[in-house]
């Protein structure tokens, strides 16, 4: 879907979506209460970490994601639509695709999910049996969203499955 590639690539799309999770709540019911809310960012005892980078657009706030999909053109047809439609007319409709990485990625894949669909976002999930099975799906460039937790690793230094990063090939290609 090549139309996509403008909002994806627009920061503000990217910014409306982040603003659609509530990062505290997630970890409280997801996490048990375990994690920081926070972008991907370097973590705290590295030297090049920033506070801003890891709570740039990290905080919940409905309604300034709502101004941003508006400001987009990703709107309600009418007043009682619950699903928001991009310029040309399609749904709103993103995809995700994960495999369970921890135990909780479901129930993290699920939250988000509801997260977006309050926003007016649908989003479809694939879930693949392994890790193997992201390359072909990252080759195509056929998702958007992957799950993942960082554990304090590096984000700077790509994580690599059977030769592809997830989820930025192009990315470990010029790294290597």
């Amino acid at each position: 879907q090549e139309w996509l590639r403008p909002f994806v690539q627009d920061r503000r799309f990217r910014q409306a979506v982040s603003l659609t999770l509530d990062r505290k709540r997630m970890i409280r019911e997801v996490f048990a209460g375990d994690g920081v809310p926070s972008q991907i960012a370097p973590a705290e005892d590295r030297p090049y970490y920033e506070d801003r980078f890891a709570c740039h657009n990290a905080e919940y706030d409905p309604e300034r994601s709502n101004r941003l999909f508006n400001d987009l053109g990703i709107c309600y047809k009418k007043e009682e639509d619950t699903v928001r439609y991009f310029p040309n007319g399609e749904k709103a409709e993103l995809e995700m695709v994960y495999y369970l990485v921890t135990p909780m990625a479901e129930e993290a894949v699920q939250f988000f999910q509801k997260s977006l669909r309050k926003a007016g976002i649908s989003l479809k999930i694939t879930r693949l049996k392994n890790g193997a099975q992201m390359g072909a799906y990252q080759v195509r460039n056929r998702h958007i969203f992957s799950v993942w937790e960082m554990p304090g690793d590096d984000p700077f230094i790509p994580y690599q499955i059977g030769g592809l990063s997830d989820p930025c090939p192009l990315y470990w290609k010029w790294y290597e």
